[in-house]
């Protein structure tokens, strides 16, 4: 199979529901070892990969924490993947007095974090001579907005960006 993924371990944060856990599914299919990261450990998405017969760990945290990223890390071990998919795409208004926090959450889980945890893999896949990143962004990014807000348009627009840059 051209497509398949035996012997590689994939970190997918972002993997509790959703695009996350269809990706999950899908690595699974293809033989991928998983870890699975969200807020709170995506225990029922890495159970249904097991009873399938698939490999999947859970773990919960705030990846925008640097410690919580650290020990995710270390808990992963060296990695052929990372699919970043974890979002906020809060719908306030930008004229909110407490507006500003809002942006400084969003560009940190939707931007900050990618960075730094590709930033931290990056290194072991260049040694082993292969790795895949995978940071998903949105066609908000793109084109400027749709009905997002402007923090979330931002930080997608950041991010690919900083694929093109990555690349």
């Amino acid at each position: 199979m051209s497509f398949a993924l035996e012997g590689r371990r994939a970190l997918i944060i972002g993997a509790a529901g959703g695009i996350g856990e269809a990706t999950a599914a899908v690595m699974a299919d293809l033989g991928a070892d998983l870890v699975l990261v969200d807020r709170a450990a995506p225990d029922g998405v890495a159970g249904r990969i097991v009873a399938a017969g698939g490999s999947a760990i859970a773990l919960g945290g705030d990846v925008t924490d640097v410690a919580c990223q650290a020990a995710i890390l270390k808990a992963a071990g060296p990695l052929d993947i990372l699919v970043y998919l974890a979002a906020l795409c809060p719908w306030d208004d930008w004229m909110d007095p407490d507006w500003d926090a809002v942006f400084d959450d969003v560009m940190a889980v939707n931007l900050k974090a990618p960075l730094q945890i590709a930033r931290a893999v990056m290194p072991g896949m260049a040694a082993r001579g292969w790795g895949r990143i995978v940071l998903v962004g949105s066609v908000a990014g793109r084109i400027g907005g749709l009905i997002a807000g402007p923090h979330y348009v931002a930080s997608k627009g950041g991010l690919h960006a900083l694929v093109k840059w990555l690349a």
